[in-house]
């Protein structure tokens, strides 16, 4: 777990692709998202949300992650306060309807599919941020 020094973040992203990480937070800090907790293990995500007394606004959540998958840590940390409020978009490579449906119905605001081409990624991450959080958040 990596916290950057933001207490009280407002985007957390859970994600064991260390690629994909660098990339998103380039992408974010591009757009002036820089309060951001990064997580790369789904049981540590969970740790985080039972223990933390931060309110991020969005959660990126990866599908595909090690010791419990990103399904489970939706299951476990939707209930929580840390994620009570905050837009929950799971990320995955694989967007199968039955995998959109059942997070949707487990309390994602959405879902996306994670692109490999970096422009496209890039793409992706705006339309979340831009959906999920409030304009006077980012910048």
């Amino acid at each position: 777990m990596h916290e950057r020094h933001h207490p009280n973040p407002i985007l957390v992203l859970v994600e064991d692709d260390a690629d994909t990480e660098m990339l998103v937070l380039r992408i974010l800090t591009k757009i002036g998202i820089h309060e951001v907790v990064v997580i790369r293990d789904g049981q540590d995500a969970i740790d985080w949300f039972f223990q933390s007394n931060a309110r991020p606004n969005l959660v990126l959540l990866d599908m595909k992650l090690p010791r419990v998958d990103g399904l489970d840590v939706l299951r476990e940390i939707r209930p929580r306060d840390a994620a009570k409020s905050a837009a929950i978009v799971m990320f995955s490579t694989v967007g199968s309807i039955e995998t959109v449906t059942r997070a949707m119905s487990l309390g994602a605001n959405d879902f996306a599919v994670k692109p490999v081409d970096t422009n496209r990624l890039q793409d992706v991450i705006h339309d979340i941020v831009g959906k999920h959080m409030p304009a006077a958040m980012v910048g």
